[in-house]
């Protein structure tokens, strides 16, 4: 059976839910008869609110418009139709269909930790869909689409475009479809697809099967972002199939925070590995395996009797050489660690071990609270308990929920929100929000799914927070604790504050500060100010002209946008300040995309080009520093024959040696050029 087939064959029933009559007038709001009461609501087109959070198995349909829809337990039918809508499904197995929009879909286990088995088809556009607990089947539909499972076997699809898909916990089944995704199983033993485009496809934790398909895929088999110490559970053994397309198989790399390090070795100098290794399946020409460190630190030989025949990749580990990969197939006499076209080989591991904290789900309320009406100032304290506010007609609201697992759900207006102690979640809609998710691991949204902006001032507190401010210019402080903090257009200002956390500016003139912890720090679009802080950083400034610092620690610091690339690989006028601070700093002028293409960045490939105006400004090279010298680094891609050095007046300069006028790409500021050398692998590493 071929995997398409396969595909097919386990594939649900496409059909979408059955059309129901249209009743109703435009903008509706309605709130469901009561207690565990079948509901049957249907409130036409227009922008429509629609809540039957009490129970019973319901059946809505919002028709086209930016609509609400919020149910309870019972198994329930959601059509919201075209339109930028949000949907709580609550607990039972639901069938949600988005319809056209930038939907944002909640399955039952944001507010109940009962289990349903949800059928939610997104539909076209950019929806966030996190389904919940049980056994779920998404469909994404065109567009950029962010799908997460949970508890459960899972199946979600991410169909067309790019999108981002995570199974969570469960034997789940992840496809991208069409589009460059990034396809995670993570927990448990996940069937794990990029589909058509260059995908990054991540198994995780268990024995997973994962598969490229076409295009140019980057393939891993293990969980990289929560990762046991050792870098392997006993008897995990992940099969890797690249398909058409030049493929990267990681068996080792960069963890989160900075850290470098090599998969499936069990660490054991005594264990020769043969319960836990990656089987590589379709190895051809084109693809590579990443490794860490050098071609020194391991060997090949035949894969050991009774495992499946080929290639055999072992770590010198002691007395015992320890199995990290099997490349099936395939004779020793085919693979060299040499061929730079076979292996390719990061830098040696650094100190720490990159472990990041899951986030935890949100739990039961007690208590309901439903706005008074349509722009009207609402002040609702619910006290203790684990509470569900919704005041999303609008108004000037003041919520404060107390202590508990609460919801609060805000329209219009300039709302003030305290959800205090616990797992929360909010959703700030439009206008100046304020709003203080208190300790514990919160969502916390600054604006609703139509998109209204406002400028939003957000404190995660201490907790694993996942905050989103949306669009205008918006205030953030993470606290403490493993944080995701994104902004939107507008000029933000994002703190990640205390441990380690992922902040994203994206669009606007951001300042984003990582603060105390290994953090991944991201700039994106226009110009923005981006600090990595304390801890071991990676530091992004992304498209525009940005400043970058690295702050105390090992960091990492790239210029531009390494996730939506143009081409040419900078825009014009683009220059970047790059400054690592304290600590042995890597500035990346060249490296590995998503997709596993390697590219030089800051050159315009235009021949008769100098590329005088875009670069790289490099301003603290150790070299200018007696207490970091022959710390600091520039990586840059292929050999250093590739490369010329020549002195300006600010310090040294880096080109591209292309064509009949070389391209500048960096300058190191302060250093004279005789003090640099591209052979001199303490400054220069080329991948």
């Amino acid at each position: 059976m071929t995997k398409e087939t396969e595909k097919a064959e386990e594939a649900p029933s496409q059909n979408l839910l059955a059309p129901i009559a249209t009743l109703g007038n435009d903008n509706d709001g309605y709130f469901g008869a009561g207690f565990g009461i079948d509901n049957t609501i249907i409130s036409g087109n227009g922008n429509d609110t629609n809540n039957t959070i009490f129970g019973g198995s319901d059946r809505l349909n919002t028709g086209s418009g930016e609509d609400s829809a919020i149910t309870g337990a019972g198994d329930d039918i959601i059509d919201v139709g075209a339109g930028d809508d949000f949907v709580f499904g609550g607990a039972g197995n639901d069938m949600v269909d988005g319809g056209d929009g930038n939907d944002l879909i909640l399955g039952e286990d944001l507010l109940d930790q009962s289990t349903g088995d949800d059928l939610i088809r997104a539909g076209a556009g950019n929806d966030f869909v996190d389904a919940g607990n049980g056994n779920d089947t998404v469909y994404g539909g065109a567009g950029f689409d962010r799908i997460s499972g949970d508890d459960g076997a899972d199946q979600l699809y991410g169909e067309g475009d790019s999108d981002v898909l995570t199974g969570a916990q469960g034997d789940d089944f992840v496809s991208g479809g069409d589009g460059d995704d990034v396809v995670l199983g993570f927990e448990d033993n996940d069937r794990v697809y990029g589909d058509n485009g260059n995908d990054i496809v991540v198994g995780g934790s268990g024995n997973d099967s994962v598969y490229g398909g076409r295009g140019n895929d980057t393939l891993i088999g293990f969980d990289i972002f929560v990762a046991p110490q050792p870098l392997s559970l006993p008897g995990e053994i992940d099969v890797l199939t690249g398909g058409a397309g030049d493929d990267t198989f990681v068996l080792g790399g960069q963890l989160p925070g900075g850290v470098k390090a090599l998969f499936y070795t069990d660490s054991n100098p005594n264990s020769a590995g043969l319960g836990d290794y990656a089987l590589i399946t379709d190895f051809i020409a084109g693809d590579t395996i990443q490794l860490t460190d050098s071609a020194s630190n391991y060997f090949l030989g035949a894969a050991p009797a009774g495992l499946p025949s080929g290639t055999a990749i072992f770590t010198n580990n002691g007395s015992t050489p320890d199995l990290i990969g099997i490349v099936e197939g395939v004779t020793p006499d085919q693979l060299n660690l040499a061929n730079a076209n076979q292996f390719v080989f990061l830098p040696p591991p650094s100190a720490g071990d990159g472990t990041l904290a899951p986030i935890a789900t949100i739990g039961l309320d007690n208590d309901g609270f439903f706005g008074a009406g349509f722009g009207v100032d609402n002040i609702i304290n619910a006290g203790s308990g684990s509470d569900t506010v919704n005041t999303i007609f609008g108004g000037n609201d003041v919520i404060n929920t107390g202590n508990g697992e609460d919801s609060a759900i805000t329209g219009a207006g300039n709302d003030i929100i305290n959800t205090g102690d616990g797992t929360d979640f909010v959703l700030g809609g439009a206008g100046n929000d304020i709003i203080d998710g208190g300790a514990g691991n919160d969502f916390l949204f600054g604006e609703d799914s139509a998109g209204n902006a406002g400028n939003d001032q957000i404190w995660g507190g201490a907790g694993n927070d996942f905050i989103d401010a949306g669009g205008a210019d918006d205030i953030v402080y993470g606290g403490a604790g493993f944080d995701r903090i994104s902004g939107d257009t507008g000029a933000d200002q994002l703190y990640g504050e205390g441990d380690s956390d992922v902040l994203t500016g994206a669009e606007g003139n951001d300042l984003v500060s990582g603060g105390d912890g290994d953090d991944a720090v991201l700039g994106f679009g226009d110009n923005d100010l981006v600090y990595g802080d304390n801890g071991n950083d990676t530091v992004v400034g992304g498209a525009g002209n940005d400043q970058v610092y690295g702050g105390a620690g090992h960091d990492t610091l790239i210029g531009f946008d390494i996730f939506v690339v143009p081409q040419p690989l900078s825009l014009p006028g683009e220059v970047d300040t790059l400054t690592g601070g304290s600590g042995d700093d890597t500035f990346v002028l060249g490296g590995l995309l998503p997709g596993g293409v390697k590219a030089q960045f800051y050159t315009d490939s235009n021949p008769n080009s100098a590329g005088l105006g875009d670069y790289a400004l490099i301003t603290d090279f150790s070299q200018n520093n007696s207490e970091k010298l022959d710390k600091d680094k520039i990586q840059l891609i292929g050999s250093a024959a590739n490369y010329s050095l020549r002195a300006l007046s600010s310090g040294a300069g880096i080109y591209v040696n292309d064509g009949s006028s070389p391209d500048l790409i960096g300058i190191v500021a302060g250093v004279p050029v005789d003090q640099l050398s591209l052979t001199n692998t303490s400054q220069f590493v080329f991948i």
